[in-house]
């Protein structure tokens, strides 16, 4: 589990640098660095995902249920992700003026950028029906709505922290 955080924490660095970089990059690099900030962050959000859903899956006792369904929604996200790779560029824009230079730009395909995002969607909502389902379950409802809220607004805490400062 060490590890995909490790990874996970790498590919949003990654990703940082290549998109930071695709703002002042050249006309032959466009292109070539926008596919790789891309590239990382498809992986990024997969790693996201496949951490999420395997956290449930520990919760809901490694059912092989849930582990099925998780793997369809992680397929299923990859797949767009791909997709994605694939239809979306960069592109370089040649300048209005002649003194001004040109820019880079990336050209997200609406198609399959919005169904890599229902993909996130997905593994998210599924993992949230698995914590609530376990929760019910379990019988672990019947914490104190403190000791509850206090882990739940720790761990969104946590993670908003986080998206921040990774500027998402």
């Amino acid at each position: 589990m060490i590890i995909l955080i490790i990874v996970f924490n790498l590919a949003a660095m990654t990703f940082v640098v290549f998109e930071v970089w695709s703002q002042f990059t050249t006309q032959f690099m466009c292109a070539p660095v926008n596919f790789l900030a891309n590239l990382c962050f498809h992986f990024f959000y997969v790693l996201f995902d496949v951490f999420i859903l395997f956290k449930s899956y520990a919760v809901t006792r490694f059912s092989k249920a849930f582990g099925y369904a998780a793997l369809l929604a992680v397929l299923y996200r990859i797949g767009w992700g791909i997709s994605d790779l694939y239809c979306s560029q960069g592109q370089w824009l040649l300048p209005l003026a002649e003194h001004a230079t040109g820019t880079c730009n990336f050209n997200q395909n609406g198609f399959t950028g919005f169904n890599s995002t229902v993909g996130d969607l997905v593994c998210d909502f599924l993992a949230t029906i698995a914590a609530v389902g376990m929760v019910i379950k379990t019988g672990s409802y019947k914490l104190s709505f403190q000791e509850l809220s206090v882990h739940l607004a720790k761990e969104n805490g946590e993670r908003f922290c986080m998206f921040r400062v990774l500027g998402f």
